[in-house]
């Protein structure tokens, strides 16, 4: 999810510190982690409290369903250190508006006796910073900081001396031959976007990992190739469908659809016709899976290059 000029709007309204498009810090007492995507507007906010008789989730779910005018379809979640709230696109989320509901959400917490102090992993209050890991800024102190380096090396470690390329490979190759399927039947009703290159990357990806393929910087260029691949396949099956339909119902030819696929997977590179057409359709998938999937493919990088297990101390330098 890129995110740059909003969330640096939303650090300049709230008087947060930003470091890598999250805007984090505290109003009325409650430490907030806020990001907002410049490519679809979806707003994701972390907030780190606590409650001496524990989070209710209901509750707080209940007081966004009671907002919900003004703030459509906000959802929380909660995994056992932090509430994680999503605000899906809506044409008019911006910085303001985010502002507005951390203001919103942070006076309810504060009325609800929801806080923020000290480590937010032990609770300590001493040797206190800021560490960005796993896509979050926590507040917490030098001892978990440490801690949870070791941890994440750990897992790095693992994850470099586990899995195969191999078996990686076959999931990835059967989740692109999955992913035909969607592209297909969306160009039968003549449509095709980015959404089908989002679900055919998804589904390599998930192959990649249920395999138990090795997750390393080959990841990304298997994945990247069963796309490109899959897409040129998926392109060719719904032209081939076109293709019979166009032949079979003006009675020009009578012939097996797979004896018409077989023969048009190979048309592009055959010299013998004029294939402009097909290759415009080609580019055309290729741009359509490409906008599709960047996020996934960057997300896939940072998994591959082993970022998604770091734990970085943000040093005030380091905030822009």
């Amino acid at each position: 999810m890129y995110m740059g000029k909003h969330s640096n709007k939303l650090a300049e309204i709230t008087g947060f510190s930003i470091f890598q498009g999250i805007s984090y810090g505290r109003l009325n007492g409650i430490f907030f982690n806020a990001s907002i995507s410049d490519m679809n507007g979806l707003c994701i906010v972390s907030c780190f409290i606590k409650r001496d008789t524990g989070i209710n989730l209901a509750g707080i779910n209940a007081f966004l369903e009671s907002n919900r005018k003004k703030y459509k379809n906000a959802k929380a979640a909660y995994n056992g250190s932090v509430v994680t709230i999503t605000i899906p696109n809506f044409l008019k989320l911006n910085a303001p508006l985010v502002a507005e509901f951390l203001n919103d959400v942070s006076v309810y917490l504060q009325e609800n006796n929801y806080y923020s102090s000290g480590c937010n992993l032990c609770g300590s209050t001493d040797d206190l910073g800021f560490t960005f890991s796993d896509g979050r800024i926590m507040e917490i102190c030098s001892n978990c900081h440490n801690s949870l380096s070791a941890e994440m090396a750990g897992l790095k470690q693992e994850r470099e001396t586990s899995g195969s390329v191999l078996r990686g490979t076959i999931g990835a190759v059967l989740g692109g031959i999955l992913g035909i399927i969607p592209w297909v039947l969306l160009g039968l009703i003549g449509f095709i976007a980015s959404i089908s290159g989002l679900i055919m990357g998804y589904f390599a990806r998930k192959g990649y990992i249920l395999f138990g393929g090795k997750r390393n910087r080959t990841m990304l260029l298997v994945i990247a190739v069963v796309i490109i691949v899959f897409t040129y396949a998926a392109v060719i099956v719904n032209q081939t469908i076109a293709d019979y339909r166009y032949l079979t119902e003006d009675g020009y030819l009578q012939i097996p659809i797979l004896s018409l696929l077989r023969f048009e997977l190979g048309l592009p590179f055959d010299t013998n016709y004029e294939v402009g057409y097909l290759w415009g359709q080609l580019a055309l998938g290729w741009l359509f899976a490409g906008l599709g999937c960047f996020s996934l493919l960057r997300d896939v990088y940072k998994t591959g290059a082993g970022r998604d297990l770091e734990a970085k101390r943000i040093e005030k330098s380091d905030n822009t």
